[in-house]
């Protein structure tokens, strides 16, 4: 999977992550027993390295599409809590004490927010590595650009959907899409049409499919989409 663009929701979230670069310097300082005017800059320069070594790639690899790095960021968080939470009783210092429920929260926050973001029906096609394709919801049907192609929707929501090829032309379609090209969108769901402008977030290897957000909607578009997509839920398909 290609990442084309990614959304200003996703960067924040990884942008969050990234915090744990300086954080955990900071651990350092309040852990050392350094005095606090000169304190162990070589020290807290090394736990910074150490935590960028770690997560920088992780976030990298999440930028690039690769969903595996998202639980992977989260158990590093999640062993990072509990190392600190072992140090502070071992060493009976009630400052890391401290800093370990504000890690915490940091991680539970930060964690909460990357899941939610690369969970979005735009960028998670939600496939299994034993299917070729994610199937696709019962009765919506999908015609894209000017050439009405067609596809097949494995997921939608307000923010975007994920598509994927239904037919021959679909595979070079796919295959020319451009970050900066906004792509009509028209979805059929029984007695209920609603029309809206992707920009292409992430694309499959082969061209066998794409993510879309949906860009430059009004008020009244997006009231209908939402309707739209309340009706799919109204018959049972998330």
């Amino acid at each position: 999977m290609n990442v084309k663009r990614l959304p200003p929701s996703v960067k924040i979230s990884l942008a969050l992550i990234l915090l744990a670069i300086p954080i955990a310097g900071l651990q350092v300082y309040i852990s050392s027993a350094a005095p606090w005017w000169r304190p162990n800059y070589r020290a807290m320069a090394t736990a910074a390295l150490s935590s960028a070594a770690i997560f920088l790639p992780l976030t990298i690899m999440i930028a690039r599409g690769k969903l595996w790095a998202v639980p992977a960021t989260g158990l590093a968080g999640m062993i990072w809590c509990i190392l600190t939470a072992w140090m502070g009783l071992r060493n009976k210092n009630p400052s890391i004490g401290l800093f370990f429920l504000l890690l915490s929260i940091y991680w539970f926050a930060a964690w909460i927010w990357l899941r939610h973001e690369t969970g979005r029906s735009f960028f998670n096609p939600d496939q299994k590595w034993f299917e070729g394709s994610p199937r696709p919801i019962p009765g919506l049907s999908c015609l894209l650009g000017q050439q009405s192609v067609p596809a097949r929707v494995c997921r939608i929501d307000t923010g975007g959907a994920f598509v994927f090829n239904n037919s021959p032309e679909g595979r070079t379609f796919f295959s020319a899409l451009r970050p900066s090209g906004r792509v009509g969108i028209s979805f059929v769901f029984r007695d209920s049409t609603v029309a809206c402008l992707g920009l292409p977030v992430t694309i499959l290897d082969g061209g066998a499919g794409a993510g879309f957000t949906f860009a430059g909607m009004d008020p009244d578009s997006k009231k209908m989409l939402g309707d739209f997509i309340e009706t799919l839920r109204g018959e049972g398909h998330e």
